[in-house]
């Protein structure tokens, strides 16, 4: 996921490098117009750069903003979270704290009947239970996109 998101911000980088280098190139030639150099090759080729340029800066405009690279060890993470909250919902003194944290983490909640047995799915905020970067900060108030919303299967047997 991660070399994905890599890839398209370099595809990103490289349509601003190809724009900025357009603009360039048409005032370089409007200069040349200007001066009085005139030739047909010369407005066919102004009108190729104008209309790629076009193109480009409707494809810079329209792209979504690029979502956040995930954590080289998220799962990791993520077990260490799990299995701190499994102990928080053991511990007397924790279990209140536990479970309210953990239903305000789950916005919805499906049961299917399947062949083997039950599927239950999670479905909510997932992610805030997953401090990657240690910044609460950050994501405190922060409305997560389709990106970051997490939906989680578990299949219990009969």
């Amino acid at each position: 996921m991660n070399r994905l998101r890599h890839f398209n911000e370099l595809e990103s980088d490289a349509r601003r490098r190809r724009a900025e280098e357009l603009r360039k190139r048409i005032a370089t030639t409007i200069d040349a117009i200007t001066d009085g150099f005139r030739s047909e090759g010369l407005k066919e080729r102004l009108e190729a750069m104008e209309t790629e340029l076009g193109e480009l800066e409707a494809q810079l405009n329209n792209a979504k903003a690029p979502l956040p690279r995930m954590h080289p060890n998220l799962a990791q993470l993520y077990r260490r979270q799990a299995e701190r909250l499994e102990a928080a919902l053991q511990d007397a003194s924790t279990r209140d704290e536990a479970l309210t944290l953990v239903r305000s983490l789950i916005g919805h909640v499906a049961v299917h009947v399947r062949d083997e047995g039950f599927e239950i799915e999670l479905e909510g905020e997932i992610a805030m239970s997953v401090d990657a970067n240690n910044d609460k900060a950050a994501l405190h108030g922060r409305l997560l996109d389709d990106g970051t919303r997490c939906s989680i299967k578990v299949v219990a047997e009969a």
